[in-house]
């Protein structure tokens, strides 16, 4: 089923091998990065070094990213780069120590509760994002980032090529309605505005993101998964599944000692 799909294209960054850097790959129909995000992070699996996924950087010594991405690994199986738009060079590079999944994660079919938390070995002197302090209403502008694939496995064949340079769209929070998989409680729905624009394989982990009264990026959702009815396996068509971190604030705050 699609939405499967999510899932194995984090997990299959890590097992198949990654063409020529740079030659495909992305956000589908988004843009380059136009702009630095120093709290964005890139997770790389160093036995096989290989993009993996995305995650944010919420406290100099903390990760955000979905359970989905790393549920599988030992921490010492992950390294992250940070601050770099460049997935392969530049900003921080740092182990990972600890994985904490949310305790509720339910890895087999919906993958409600899609969160982790990644301890890095030694802080890192880079601005933080801030996790959104409410749930947002349908309608509000939000920014997709990441270095997923730009086009589905059905269109450009099973083997997952990422671009080095980071890539974003502007797009808009859904209605729960539109996301026919989605649990409203720890979830954000994210419309997809057609065209062929949306998040695709190898986009896990990666942030939502809205600007707060003095235009500064805060974080509403983590990416998870497909969210629409059909099985379709085009990236685009369908809205698209965030887990909310907003609805897991406490946790997070307990878990990093914050």
């Amino acid at each position: 089923m699609r939405i499967r799909k999510l899932f194995a294209a984090a997990f299959g960054a890590a097992l198949v091998g990654i063409a020529t850097a740079g030659s495909a790959g992305a956000i589908v129909g988004g843009g380059p990065a136009d702009e630095q995000y120093p709290f964005m992070a890139s997770l790389q699996v160093p036995d096989e070094p290989r993009f993996h996924c995305g995650a944010t950087l919420i406290d100099d010594d903390w990760l955000l990213t979905a359970g989905h991405c790393v549920d599988s690994f030992d921490p010492a199986q992950l390294t992250a780069r940070i601050g770099s738009p460049d997935r392969t060079t530049g900003g921080e590079e740092r182990r990972i120590t600890e994985k904490v999944l949310h305790p509720k994660l339910m890895q087999e079919f919906l993958a409600q509760y899609d969160f982790a938390l990644l301890k890095l070995d030694r802080p890192v002197d880079l601005p933080t994002v801030r996790i959104a302090d409410s749930a947002q209403v349908p309608g509000k502008d939000t920014r997709l980032i990441g270095w997923g694939r730009e086009c589905s496995e059905f269109e450009c064949g099973e083997l997952p090529v990422y671009p080095r340079g980071l890539k974003q769209f502007d797009t808009e929070v859904g209605d729960d309605a539109e996301c026919a998989k989605t649990d409203g409680s720890v979830d954000t729905c994210v419309r997809a505005p057609g065209n062929r624009v949306s998040i695709c394989q190898g986009d896990s982990g990666g942030p939502a993101l809205i600007r707060d009264a003095a235009g500064r990026w805060e974080q509403i959702g983590i990416t998870s998964r497909f969210g629409g009815t059909e099985e379709a396996e085009v990236c685009g068509d369908e809205p698209d599944i965030f887990a909310d971190p907003v609805a897991v604030r406490d946790w997070i705050g307990q878990t990093i000692g914050g």
